[in-house]
């Protein structure tokens, strides 16, 4: 049975996430204290007390989630004991498999997430922007109705399912055109700003300095990257791929399609759902949640 685990992104946080799998493995609670002593503010509280308002901000989700999926995946190595054949991450949800993976190590995943989540914010608190869900529409259609305006499609989720990310004066023209397209629902998403667009530009550039820093061992297992939805082949192209993922438009359809042509079963870590209900429009294989 070849086995893949899948980490989620931003937009999975919920209060409490992965708490319950510290109850069953008092262990694993280092790496909540780890965490937190690495960005400097108590990780555990905020995922355990919040307030919403404050998980749900860019420079504390980010983290949150990559330390509770990895809680996730020690738990369910060590515990269900299941053998890893491949992973995967949508988004964020890429340091996730990464790490699984052996590329870098705990700390540099938490430091690195929590810096890609601060200049997130700081892109998304410079220019007024946002990101909406779009459900019924082709590829061609979404692209028309961002024609000539800065919105940009930026992630390919499901069959008919795209988001699209730009400014928040422009997305509302294109959800008005995008309706006159014939869209069975338009979804604006409750993120900071544009993520995976032109307009995280500053951002991408200021993490690639921090990225030529970090050395990238080559993955110990399968990881198909949700930036080109094919397989990651070294650590060098990990970095490369991440080096523009802030800029470039999420293909978790195509990295979801790569994988069911390899893998038998998939497990989603904490926070989970999100992923599990997405993959059952590309892919007829059984996705598993702890």
């Amino acid at each position: 049975m070849r086995i893949a685990a899948l980490f989620p992104g931003q937009g999975a946080q919920k209060i409490g996430m992965g708490l319950s799998l510290l109850e069953k493995d008092s262990k694993l609670e280092r790496f909540l204290e780890e965490a937190s002593d690495l960005v400097g503010w108590d990780v555990r509280k905020v995922i355990e007390s919040g307030p919403k308002e404050v998980l749900d901000r860019t420079d504390k989700c980010q983290v949150a989630i990559l330390v509770v999926s990895w809680i996730s995946f020690c738990y369910f190595r060590d515990s269900v004991h299941k053998e890893i054949y491949a992973t995967a991450g949508l988004s964020l949800g890429e340091y996730g498999a990464l790490l699984s993976a052996g590329v870098f190590d705990f700390p540099t995943a938490v430091k690195l997430v929590d810096l890609r989540g601060r200049l997130m914010q700081e892109a998304s608190e410079r220019v007024s922007s946002g990101m909406s869900a779009v459900i019924g529409l082709d590829e061609m259609k979404v692209r028309d109705a961002c024609d000539g305006l800065d919105v940009y499609p930026a992630n390919f989720n499901a069959p008919g399912q795209i988001v699209v990310s730009g400014r928040l004066e422009e997305l509302g023209i294109v959800e008005e055109r995008l309706k006159n397209l014939g869209a069975k629902r338009i979804v604006r998403l409750s993120v900071a700003g544009a993520f995976h667009s032109p307009l995280m530009s500053d951002a991408q550039e200021r993490f690639n300095e921090e990225l030529d820093k970090v050395k990238f061992n080559d993955p110990r297992i399968l990881v198909f990257s949700s930036i080109s939805g094919e397989k990651i082949d070294s650590g060098e192209e990990a970095k490369s791929l991440l080096k523009r993922q802030l800029t470039s438009p999420t293909l978790w359809q195509r990295c979801v399609e790569s994988m069911c042509q390899e893998v038998d079963e998939f497990w989603e870590m904490e926070p989970s759902g999100v992923l599990r209900s997405l993959m059952r429009k590309s892919c007829s294989k059984t996705v598993n949640t702890l």
